[in-house]
């Protein structure tokens, strides 16, 4: 189990062409749960009795919103606006949702900055329709030794913004390693990993 650390397994674009619902039974049983690209994706495993958690690795639309939550899908708070539109459509349906904050720190796709993390946690922590499950970050180049540098300043980045996170609320899951950082990196305190492709 990744070392002392639960595993997220990726199992996106059909767990990378070897099927999804096949190869998630046979990992649900040693795995916390699975990172998916599509809610398509994580409501096919719901469908074929996956019970475990379901992350969807960047924001939902809004118009999938009402779907995930129902799933029970966790979801990825990329934005401090996107708060507010995921804890609505929970509202809507009489739901509390599970979310994880995502922290750019150097990524430049999806996430809050990391001077914007307590902001963030805290409006997840007061917002009755929400419950932060987890924080997470994801490294541009963890696979590369010409990234070697690049991924210690982003991982430095992400542990003071988990810093700041906890001063404010409580975390279960905190992970940033993908598989060439699981391979190649240390990952300090996180007690989650991400391993995929």
């Amino acid at each position: 189990r990744g070392g002392g650390r639960a595993v997220i397994a990726a199992v996106k674009a059909d767990a990378y062409g070897h099927g999804l619902v096949p190869v998630a039974k046979h990992l649900e049983p040693d795995v916390l749960g699975f990172g998916v690209a599509t809610v398509h994706e994580a409501l096919t495993l719901r469908a074929a009795g996956i019970g475990c958690m379901l992350l969807k690795l960047s924001p939902a639309l809004a118009e999938e919103l009402p779907s995930a939550i129902a799933g029970d899908v966790s979801l990825v708070v990329g934005s401090l606006r996107s708060i507010d539109v995921i804890a609505d459509a929970a509202h809507e349906l009489g739901k509390v949702t599970k979310v994880h904050l995502s922290i750019d720190t150097g990524m430049r796709r999806v996430g809050v900055m990391p001077d914007e993390a307590r902001a963030a946690a805290v409006a997840i922590a007061n917002n009755p329709h929400l419950h932060l499950e987890g924080v997470m970050t994801h490294y541009a180049v963890s696979d590369v030794e010409e990234g070697r540098e690049f991924t210690a300043q982003q991982h430095d980045r992400f542990a003071q913004a988990v810093a700041d996170v906890k001063q404010v609320c409580d975390v279960q899951w905190v992970h940033s390693g993908n598989s060439g950082a699981i391979l190649n990196h240390d990952l300090g305190d996180d007690n989650a990993i991400r391993p995929g492709i």
